[in-house]
Parts: C-alpha cells; sequence; structure tokens
C-alpha cells in the first residue's frame, strides 16, 4: 500500500513503470531483509552459547 500512496500523494507528476518498480522492489527489499535479519537473530539465540559473539552463523560485513 505503501506504493500506491506515493502515486496518489502526487497527482500531477506521471511515473514510468521503471519508476513504480523501482520504488516497490526498494520498499520490498527492505522488508526482506529485515526479516532476514529477525529469522537469524532468533536461530543465533536457540543455537549459540553466546548469540553476541556466534560461533556457528556469522556475519561477514559486505559479503552475507
Amino acid at each position: 500500500m505503501k506504493q500506491i500512496a506515493v502515486v496518489a500523494l502526487s497527482p500531477n507528476r506521471v511515473f514510468t513503470k521503471e519508476q513504480i518498480y523501482q520504488h516497490i522492489y526498494e520498499e520490498a527489499e527492505s522488508e526482506v531483509n529485515n526479516r532476514i535479519y529477525g529469522l537469524i537473530k532468533n536461530l543465533r539465540k536457540k543455537i549459540e552459547e553466546n548469540p553476541e559473539t556466534p560461533h556457528y552463523i556469522e556475519t561477514i560485513r559486505g559479503v552475507g
């Protein structure tokens, strides 16, 4: 719905399909990233002795 709001709040602006797609994709990517972060955090809590210094699931900056 946020995607529709952006278009609705700009009634005199013309959006290309690419612009609409880009906006939707950016929103979806952000939501997916947040969900993945939450899933990894919960998984670490379950399997790591100390989730703050993970041994089994590590994050490598710039890679994943």
